[in-house]
């Protein structure tokens, strides 16, 4: 927030505090503290003057929903599910409030609920700039979530080409979407899904088995006039099965490397 709208939002902050205490029964001053409170992120007033407002007046949904993204901002994905709940019961037709509830449910884990509920609102209002930022949001989560999980090193592995495919499809969505607040995230997970597509020799090991059994095969050529034709042919033979053999095995996608010595543990978690 630049420093001329904190000013506004701090002179809005203080009639509003002079308004509640000349006002106490007032709802809508009471709201409007809560709000720029929480945009002067002092989450504590906002809470206590969002939590006045609804006491005064219960089925105002807006005061529900912006009190559902304090508790959001303090952690409290519960208390915001229930408050986004009660903003989305009271104005069922309100895309906003549905999507907030789908962004709680995602942040408790329930990442297809959350999802569900995020595309529905996307597509009734497709130009809501905060709805698509959440189900952006929730796609990524969705692709990492897809992803095999080694619990001992706390990490999370692309192991299957299944799992490459449904990121890549899910990413594609994502960029279609324009939103650019969660660039970053969304530059680590492509850079995660093209490091599993990349084709190459992941272990040392293969490629120099490789270079000394071409080694072996430019010897041969330079012998062959000293090895009987017979023999050179059996030669031959053997290195192209050879070098196809350890080019199969060894320069291969990323997913698949990651996959060969991952434990069996490992291997099972995941989209399969």
């Amino acid at each position: 927030m630049d420093h001329g709208k904190t000013g506004n939002v701090s002179q809005s902050n203080d009639a509003a505090r002079k308004a509640t205490a000349q006002l106490p029964d007032s709802p809508i001053a009471w709201h409007v503290r809560g709000l720029s409170s929480f945009h002067l992120d002092d989450n504590a007033d906002a809470e206590f003057a969002l939590g006045e407002a609804i006491r005064l007046d219960p089925n105002e949904a807006s005061s529900h929903d912006d009190l559902g993204d304090v508790y959001l901002a303090n952690e409290q994905a519960e208390r915001a599910l229930a408050e986004y709940s009660r903003a989305a019961k009271l104005d069922p037709g309100n895309a906003h409030y549905s999507a907030s509830v789908g962004c709680a449910e995602a942040m408790l884990g329930n990442i297809n609920k959350g999802h569900d509920l995020l595309k529905a609102a996307h597509e009734k209002q497709p130009d809501d700039d905060g709805i698509r930022e959440m189900y952006a949001q929730v796609l990524l989560d969705m692709i990492v979530e897809s992803w095999s999980t080694n619990e001992d090193a706390g990490t999370k592995l692309i192991l299957s080409e299944k799992q490459l495919n449904y990121g890549k499809e899910k990413l594609a969505f994502i960029d279609t979407l324009g939103v650019t607040t969660i660039d970053d995230d969304v530059a680590i997970v492509r850079q995660d899904l093209e490091q599993a597509e990349r084709v190459r020799f992941w272990s040392s090991k293969g490629f120099w088995l490789l270079i000394k059994w071409v080694t072996v095969g430019i010897l041969l050529t330079v012998l062959g006039s000293f090895i009987e034709p017979a023999a050179m042919g059996g030669f031959a033979l053997a290195l192209v099965i050879g070098s196809a053999v350890l080019t199969y095995w060894y320069r291969i996608p990323g997913w698949k490397y990651n996959r060969r010595i991952a434990s069996s543990h490992v291997r099972k978690t995941g989209l399969q």
